[in-house]
């Protein structure tokens, strides 16, 4: 419906319809290679690798679960997890083996930074980003939760109450 009100309105403005074919084409063409090809690809990687393992292989599926294949069915497979401890899986939730690295997460390309797959942002320094201790010989009531002396925000003695 969207189509013909562009191509109704290029034909009020004095323009070819051609043009928004080719430029609609074109969008399609884009949203095609940067959304369905790289799935695509991954999906065919990830059968083969599937349809290649082997009893014997020490393997990792998709809830994370750590495992030695036992045996295999056409739509299954007997993880061992622990001695004594066999689990039965699907065959398609094996992701990877156990020796190879977990793929990174792809943050960059050329829209990276309009769907948050941007670079993370660091602390200088390991460990800014944690809270500071208090000064050497100062209480802080932690169930204030504001950190300051006896969970008192304005100055004073210092003397808790006592509790009930």
């Amino acid at each position: 419906m969207e189509t013909l009100l562009i191509f109704a309105a290029d034909k009020a403005n004095g323009g070819s319809g051609a043009t928004s074919i080719i430029l609609l084409v074109a969008m399609m063409g884009v949203m095609y290679m940067v959304l369905i090809r790289p799935q695509q690809k991954k999906q065919k990687d990830q059968a083969s690798y599937t349809s290649s393992v082997e009893v014997g292989d020490k393997v990792v599926t998709s809830a994370g679960i750590y495992g030695t294949i036992n045996h295999m069915d056409a739509e299954s497979v007997h993880l061992e997890v622990d001695r004594d401890v066999v689990i039965q899986v699907a065959r398609a939730a094996i992701m990877r083996s156990q020796d190879a690295p977990p793929e990174p997460a792809k943050g960059g390309g050329m829209l990276a930074g309009l769907f948050g797959g941007g670079p993370k942002a660091s602390p200088s320094e390991p460990g800014d980003d944690l809270p500071s201790a208090p000064a050497p010989g100062k209480r802080t009531n932690k169930a204030a939760g504001d950190g300051t002396p006896n969970g008192k925000n304005k100055g004073g003695t210092g003397k808790q109450r006592p509790k009930r």
